[in-house]
């Protein structure tokens, strides 16, 4: 009598059978039909509605597991809910002290690049490049000007509104002639 590994997972999301989800809710989404085509795993691709109006497409292991409920809106209304954008910049990156886990020289907004020190700033989904320069020291100091800049159009900036960007492009240029 052979016996058999068990496992945890329903056979369904493991590829053996093809479960009929049709119509089933999996958190925001609703199952339509399958597409046919299958998951690595060997469990089926199914086309999904969202709550929201979106249509996606899951594979039936993810939707029986759980991991994933939404169309992607879920996530980005939680993302919304935690952070303050002004003028399409996230308040709380900009004024973050953390450096981000890839940045390699330990200042925010300057990177190696082609044997130079790059700096750059994010305002508004654009960024503006600040320069290259030999000395890492200069290209952070063009840096924390520019972070300044920055600020001080975000303060400015219910007055400014959406010629915003234009100031800050304004300045940053100005900036850079000077250096």
């Amino acid at each position: 009598m052979g016996t058999r590994a068990l496992s945890a997972e329903p056979r369904a999301a493991r590829g053996g059978v093809f479960r009929d989800l049709t119509g089933r809710r999996f958190g925001r989404l609703t199952a339509v039909r399958p597409t046919g085509e299958k998951a690595a795993d060997g469990c089926y691709y199914w086309l999904c509605r969202c709550a929201c109006g979106e249509e996606t497409v899951v594979s039936s292991s993810k939707l029986l597991q759980g991991k994933t409920v939404s169309c992607g809106c879920y996530g980005r209304e939680r993302r919304a809910e935690s952070r303050t954008y002004v003028g399409g910049t996230c308040l709380e990156i900009v004024r973050s002290p953390r450096t981000p886990k890839n940045n390699t020289s330990g200042v925010k907004g300057v990177s190696r690049s082609r044997g130079m020190w790059l700096a750059k700033i994010s305002f508004a989904r654009r960024q503006f490049f600040l320069g290259r320069y030999r000395d890492f020291e200069k290209a952070a100091a063009v840096h924390r000007r520019a972070e300044a800049l920055r600020a001080e159009v975000l303060e400015q900036i219910d007055t400014l509104g959406d010629g915003a960007v234009a100031v800050l492009a304004q300045r940053l240029e100005e900036l850079r002639r000077s250096v």
